[in-house]
């Protein structure tokens, strides 16, 4: 039987249905002024390294501390979150993060791009576990679609930094391109505020708060913490999630000067990366509605399957047009991981102590975001190449297909199917 659309009639209602735009509107601003942050390291890599003579490892060095300075700060994020409102946490780390790149842009010693990068940026960059809480919370029966719209922010941000960065490093250097992309950040963080809107109490805007009896028995249990680190697939997931979170990072920081090593031009270089970038946006925005379909488990493997395809490619790449055939199997494969992962967590455990649980998760994602960098790094600085970083990433791949597959049994409803 089709189910009876109730008609909105008091002002209350009208008042949530609108609410329910702002709460997915301000989190795709805040995470694309996150993917503007992170995603556009890689593009001041060799300016930087030009400037001052500082090795790759050295550079790579403060963008690790970022990443596992937000990835421990998340649990924290997360946790209050659980607690109260998330609204105000998202606001103050964004504009943390926007001020750090204004600050960049006077940067004159090694220590100062730690500091403002690994530092600043890693306390913004912690905004994501809140973001990402608000919005499975506000969410159930589009939980998939929502996320994947708000996911997807980042990879518009990723997309628009790329361009903007290297265009302004090639005409005013790299000091005025970190000031330009500070204060877009800065705007994005200041408009979301006036979209943020916390459902209240039930944690779930009007219309959305009642799941199908399907969504209803996707739950077995409402697990703690305490259970859930007790629980196997916890572990399972979570190496699934740092194995992608060190693949990803290396592509993110070293793809750009890895390309430009084969010949490649700035501009061709930075394009690959915009690809990779703008293909995570179509995986992320189109998996939603899909995810919300097929569930998060095969959501996971199919993602996995695209992204080792992709780093295959990468294995035997010298031409440009194959690092583009690269960058759109393997980005699009991502978007659907970024989208998926904050789901098969929910589906795993519920929502009970949801913040927490997805910011301990996602703590193992930035701790392979921590070392892949520097390990392709240092690869490079010893060998010249990065054709073993890429190898390492290859199977790393492969090992967490594997795995999804023990987490199947694991999950529930349509997810067994």
């Amino acid at each position: 039987m089709a189910e009876n659309k109730v008609p909105l009639t008091t002002s209350h209602e009208k008042e949530a249905y609108r609410n329910s735009y702002s709460v997915v509107t301000a989190a795709f601003l805040v995470t694309m002024a996150g993917g503007m942050a992170i995603f556009s390291f890689g593009i001041f890599l060799k300016p930087i390294s030009a400037s001052f003579g500082w090795t790759r490892t050295e550079i790579s060095g403060a963008f690790s501390v970022a990443m596992i300075l937000s990835g421990l700060l998340g649990i924290l994020t997360g946790r209050l979150g659980d607690r109260f409102k998330p609204t105000l946490i998202i606001i103050i780390c964004g504009a943390i993060q926007g001020s750090a790149y204004v600050l960049l842009s006077q940067l004159t010693a090694l220590w100062q791009l730690y500091a403002c990068f690994g530092l600043m940026v890693g306390i913004g960059v912690a905004n994501a576990i809140p973001v990402i809480s608000l919005v499975t919370r506000s969410y159930t029966r589009t939980r998939g679609t929502m996320m994947g719209i708000t996911l997807a922010g980042g990879g518009v941000g990723a997309v628009v930094a790329s361009p903007v960065a290297t265009h302004f490093i090639a005409s005013n250097g790299w000091q005025s391109s970190y000031l330009i992309m500070g204060s877009i950040m800065l705007s994005l963080i200041a408009i979301s505020a006036v979209f943020l809107y916390w459902p209240g109490a039930s944690r779930e805007i009007k219309n959305e708060s009642k799941p199908s009896i399907e969504k209803t028995n996707t739950i077995r249990k409402e697990l703690n913490l305490r259970e859930a680190l007790c629980s196997i697939q916890f572990w399972t997931l979570g190496a699934i999630i740092f194995c992608t979170g060190l693949i990803q990072m290396i592509i993110t920081v070293h793809i750009v000067p890895g390309a430009m090593d084969t010949g490649i031009s700035a501009t061709g270089a930075a394009g690959i990366l915009s690809v990779v970038n703008f293909a995570s946006i179509a995986g992320s925005s189109s998996s939603g509605t899909i995810l919300d379909r097929i569930g998060s488990w095969l959501s996971v493997v199919i993602a996995l399957f695209l992204m080792l395809i992709g780093l295959f490619v990468l294995l035997s790449l010298k031409d440009i047009w194959a690092f583009y055939v690269f960058a759109i199997i393997y980005g699009f494969g991502w978007g659907i991981v970024v989208t998926s992962r904050g789901l098969i967590t929910a589906d795993l455990f519920g929502l009970r102590s949801y913040g927490v649980i997805v910011g301990i998760i996602l703590f193992l994602y930035t701790l392979g975001g921590t070392l892949g960098p520097v390990i392709a790094g240092y690869i490079f600085d010893v060998s010249q190449h990065y054709q073993i970083a890429f190898i390492l990433i290859t199977g790393l791949c492969a090992l967490s297909i594997a795995m999804a597959f023990t987490l199947r049994g694991k999950l529930r409803g349509s997810d067994n199917k």
